[in-house]
């Protein structure tokens, strides 16, 4: 009986040793696991805080490139027995840690709004024959103390940063003698329903009399080319917005200041925004009065064009910081360390893109 107490005792406490010697193993495994994933974390997230860039293809792969040229790739194939390799500056692929497996990123967006200036020249406004009616050319005299032009309204959908006008084309001629220079005059107009000019002028162009063409006389009525007049880089203006630009003589004697102005009389009348202008009292008076037929029906052939400088913004999806989530597993045995990082790219991070 004693014989058989003693053995049986004996079996439990090898029984009981043996098992916990096992235990004893598997927390000292589970220990060295934890120090081995400390240790592969606390290395995968300095390479990131290190980097300039980071880009992550896919949720197993990630590659830091840093501010002297190296780089380092750390990838995994996905399968619980692949190891996580690793390769420094593009040589070949060695296994990061010993009994190392199991690494994800997940990157975090930000966005990168870069913004770069598009200058291109473009027709601004043009004059059109208006169609439906049948229509008859005149000449208009702009003498000495009276204004004669156009008003204008230019959209653009763009964000635009400056509108410089360039060139302008009008039908205005001379007569043979005529000696006085021609003023060409931007203002800012009023509002649409009232697109006089207000205010005084913001700035001003002095035209040579030589650079005038002559208006020639034939069968009776006046043939008037076109004047190109070359603007300088001061008369700009905003999108969305009411000018006017005029013409007047700049002579002392009414005999040197006279000029003549194509216009067109009849028709259907303008239909953006533009308007033949004589005034007297620098743009409140005008004749004829606004808003009549007779307003409705001139109007001034021209052409304008300007240089149109636009901000392009773009919106860049960069890494701002990237979340590690790194499983160490023991291959021959069920125990594993999971654990969680985060380390935030110096650099900003390269686009990238998640299956």
């Amino acid at each position: 009986m004693a014989a058989a107490i003693s053995g049986f005792l004996l079996t439990s406490l090898a029984t009981a040793t043996g098992l916990f010697l096992n235990s004893y193993d598997a927390s000292l495994d589970e220990q060295d696991l934890s120090l081995t994933h400390q240790i592969a974390m606390k290395r995968i997230l300095r390479s990131i805080k290190s980097a300039d860039d980071v880009a992550v293809s896919t949720s197993t792969s990630l590659l830091c490139s840093f501010p002297d040229g190296g780089s380092e790739h750390f990838t995994w194939a996905g399968s619980r027995s692949d190891p996580i390799l690793y390769t420094r500056d593009g040589a070949n692929e060695i296994p990061f840690l010993e009994n190392v497996s199991g690494l994800t990123f997940t990157p975090s967006m930000v966005n990168v709004i870069s913004e770069t200036l598009s200058t291109q020249s473009q027709q601004i406004l043009e004059f059109t024959i208006y169609s439906g009616s049948s229509q008859t050319w005149d000449d208009q005299t702009l003498a000495p103390g009276s204004q004669h032009g156009f008003t204008f309204r230019f959209f653009f959908e763009e964000e635009v940063e400056e509108i410089v006008l360039t060139n302008l084309y009008v039908r205005i001629g001379k007569f043979a003698g005529q000696t006085a220079d021609m003023k060409v005059s931007l203002y800012e107009g009023q509002d649409e329903s009232r697109p006089r000019v207000w205010g005084d002028p913001i700035t001003t162009l002095q035209v040579p009399n030589y650079e005038i063409p002559e208006a020639v006389e034939f069968e009776g009525a006046w043939q008037i080319d076109w004047m190109s007049i070359s603007l300088p880089s001061d008369f700009i203006i905003q999108p969305n917005r009411f000018y006017c630009l005029l013409f007047e003589p700049d002579g002392t004697s009414y005999d040197a200041g006279v000029l003549r102005v194509a216009q067109i009389d009849g028709g259907t009348g303008p239909s953006n925004d533009m308007a033949y202008m004589g005034t007297v009292d620098g743009g409140a008076t005008w004749e004829p009065p606004l808003k009549t037929q007779a307003y409705l029906d001139r109007d001034v052939p021209f052409q304008l064009f300007g240089d149109i400088t636009t901000i392009v913004r773009e919106v860049t999806p960069k890494v701002g910081s990237v979340n590690v989530t790194l499983t160490i597993y023991i291959y021959d045995g069920d125990i594993e360390v999971t654990g969680n990082g985060s380390a935030r790219v110096r650099g900003g991070g390269q686009i990238f893109t998640l299956p």
